[in-house]
């Protein structure tokens, strides 16, 4: 559904653009870049439906206003608010129209009762789209011969299909595969979780699995690499040009407000476990690492006034431009992680080492997904979403990372 709504979205925008052009006989610069930074904004926050979600209603409210003001200033005042209005008021009509009779829900059918039904069930919660949800059982070869299993399919709509049985009769898997070449989604359990979670499932991750599994396309395609290695080097150049005001004014507050280097250096692991001397700005008072926990909270006293602002906006990673810049580090990836910490997450999680085969980020799947972490649970937990992205990794992704994280920065909800 957030498809059609962004349709509409885009369609009331372009009707704005109209409506402003002809009324003007012309437009300024200013309503063009208004247009196109508010389409923008909509979609770093998600911010297509008008719902209940406080950040989300902020960010509508904000961009609306910004709307407004240029409209009212472009136009007679009494044209500007009538067009204002009915493009507002468009937004709100099409987001009702389409929660009450575009939804698409889909049906999905659930074979065999195993163990991991519950926890299906659950995922099967999590997600809105599902309207309803049907079991068959692997022993069923009434429901299972090959009419009937087809006209149920087509009476219920069934939108996809869960696997949960590993040990089918042969009748049972060429219904499914018949009906497989017909469009619907097949999935077992693990595929299923990865589909809704956005994580690889770590207790259903064996080597086997990995051996053969599609997907880490960023091991054996070099032009994604170097694709990937070409945008890091541009996009770090030019932000590191726009962001140089930013970082001369945050390192002269980090000098004045407690005695220290300006900039905290850290040995970090790599690509390749190669480990690397990572660059923030310092955030936290002098101390004896030692005599410290590894993880900072929310409210840890080593931390400065300042360093809560940088930590929130992200100003504090600014410095690791220069990682990147180097190829010590990427735009998106898995988080850089202390050398110390590593080790210990080496030896008691399994797969660890798999998010180092790639270069770590200054934002990744993980952060954008997960709040910091401050535990090896924690780390487990952000582990999942690491090796998706290892598994999942495109240019497309990253942009959706990179926007999430604007989103974060926008509206200081970093840590």
């Amino acid at each position: 559904m957030i498809n059609e709504i962004k349709v509409l979205t885009t369609i009331k925008f372009l009707l704005y653009l109209v409506l402003l052009g002809v009324f003007r006989n012309g437009m300024t610069d200013a309503v063009v870049i208004d247009i196109v930074v508010t389409m923008v904004i909509y979609y770093l926050f998600n911010s297509y439906f008008i719902e209940r979600d406080i950040d989300k209603l902020l960010v509508i409210a904000f961009v609306n206003i910004i709307n407004f003001i240029i409209t009212i200033n472009s136009l007679p005042l009494t044209i500007g608010i009538t067009i204002y209005s009915l493009m507002f008021l468009y937004q709100i009509l099409s987001n009702k129209f389409l929660k009450k009779h575009l939804k698409q829900e889909k049906s999905i059918l659930i074979i065999g009762e195993t163990e991991k039904k519950p926890e299906a069930l659950k995922l099967i919660e999590e997600s809105d789209d599902y309207k309803g949800v049907h079991h068959f059982f692997k022993d069923d070869l009434t429901l299972f011969d090959e009419k009937n299993f087809m006209k149920f399919i087509k009476e219920k709509k069934i939108h996809e299909i869960l696997v949960l049985d590993k040990d089918l009769k042969n009748q049972v898997v060429t219904n499914i595969l018949n009906v497989k070449v017909t469009g619907i989604k097949i999935y077992n359990y693990y595929e299923f979780f990865e589909y809704i979670r956005g994580q690889l499932h770590l207790e259903e991750l064996d080597e086997k699995k990995l051996l053969f599994d599609h997907g880490f396309g960023v091991y054996h395609n070099q032009f994604q690499k170097q694709l990937k290695r070409t945008v890091d080097i541009i996009l770090a150049i030019s932000v590191a040009i726009v962001v140089a005001p930013i970082v001369v004014v945050a390192a002269l507050i980090v000098k004045l407000e407690s005695r220290g280097p300006v900039l905290f250096k850290q040995d970090r692991v790599g690509e390749g476990n190669k480990v690397f001397k990572m660059i923030k700005f310092r955030s936290m008072k002098l101390h004896d690492e030692n005599a410290h926990s590894k993880y900072a909270g929310k409210t840890d006293s080593r931390i400065t006034n300042f360093g809560k602002i940088m930590r929130k906006t992200r100003i504090d990673e600014l410095p690791q431009l220069w990682n990147v810049i180097k190829g010590e580090m990427s735009f998106v990836g898995p988080r850089a992680e202390w050398v110390k910490l590593a080790n210990e997450y080496e030896k008691n999680i399994s797969f660890f080492p798999l998010r180092h085969t790639v270069r770590p980020g200054l934002t990744g799947w993980a952060q954008v997904n997960y709040p910091y972490g401050a535990s090896e649970d924690d780390m487990k937990k952000k582990l999942m979403y690491d090796l998706y992205y290892v598994k999942h990794q495109t240019a497309g992704i990253d942009l959706v990372i990179l926007l999430k994280t604007a989103g974060v920065v926008f509206l200081g909800k970093g840590q």
